[in-house]
């Protein structure tokens, strides 16, 4: 990367993963704050994003409506925060008659884990903000799964005094002042869920196995760009619901069919909060997960 892209500030939306509840290792979130490394999304992840965009100034407008609120200065530029450590941008603000100031954080989710308004890493991202003190608390909105949730959060300061110190060693990191000899670990497992990660002891065998898989998966992420651009370029093609096609190069079967929906845990526990859905869970599993990219 070149130095001219370099920066030396976090985003809201990057801290959790330094806690352990983002969706990066801290490691891989340093790397991608300081540009020495692009962050990739799969196919899925870029139209979730993308419908978030469509769908977020509706969704304001929804909850502005429902209750009885303006949401003003939607997507401003880069609000500094913890004296410029700190910058991101946000959904919008809501002027209260009594002179308060509240934060709105929109989210598009279909997550199948449980609905954004209980992320840990959306809590740390909204603790962020409310580092400014000219904000009151947080509105954080959207849609979970299609449905309108929404959560009041206030300031939690605790969290504010562990996300400063954690920002503190970012920002260092970022400046080339620290490095993870001094990550504070303690941080890190006081919220997370997932074991401090540990260096891996790689053979010969095993580092070239790696190898290879990484550069199929890097083959495998170009050819996937490849199939997306390729079907916006003919989205206007159509096959009907049902058929079958085949000349000299390939053989095609379009059929169509109905999936039956799966059950929307989050509202059944909101209708029946008296049932414990914990007790019709299967036994809980040990997956584990292996990502290789390139250097």
């Amino acid at each position: 990367m070149r130095d001219d892209q370099s920066r030396y500030y976090v985003r809201p939306s990057s801290i959790g993963s330094y806690f352990g509840v983002g969706w990066n290792t801290p490691e891989d979130q340093l790397k991608y704050d300081a540009n020495k490394e692009e962050q990739e999304f799969d196919e899925a992840s870029e139209d979730r994003m993308s419908l978030g965009r469509h769908l977020e100034d509706a969704t304001l407008d929804y909850f502005a409506d429902k209750l009885g609120v303006e949401i003003v200065e939607r997507n401003r530029d880069l609000l500094d925060i913890y004296d410029g450590n700190i910058k991101g941008k946000f959904d919008g603000i809501i002027y209260t008659n009594d002179g308060k100031k509240i934060l709105v954080e929109n989210k598009i989710s279909n997550a199948q884990s449980g609905p954004f308004t209980e992320n840990p890493a959306y809590m740390f991202q909204i603790q962020s903000y409310l580092i400014d003190e000219s904000l009151d608390k947080a509105l954080l909105c959207g849609l979970w799964k299609g449905k309108p949730i929404f959560k009041w959060i206030e300031r939690d300061e605790e969290m504010i005094v562990d996300i400063k110190r954690m920002v503190d060693w970012v920002t260092a990191a970022l400046l080339g002042f620290d490095t993870f000899d001094t990550f504070p670990w303690d941080l890190y497992e006081k919220y997370s869920k997932s074991p401090k990660p540990a260096t891996l002891e790689v053979d010969a065998r095993g580092a070239e196995y790696l190898h290879k898989l990484g550069a199929l998966n890097a083959a495998k992420s170009g050819i996937e760009k490849q199939i997306k651009d390729l079907k916006k370029e003919y989205e206007d093609v159509e096959f009907g619901t049902a058929g079958t096609f085949e000349n000299d190069f390939v053989k095609v079967r379009v059929s169509e069919f109905v999936r039956k929906g799966s059950i929307d845990h989050h509202s059944l526990s909101l209708d029946h909060p008296e049932i414990d859905l914990d007790k019709y869970r299967d036994a809980e599993t040990k997956v584990q997960t292996v990502r290789v990219t390139l250097k």
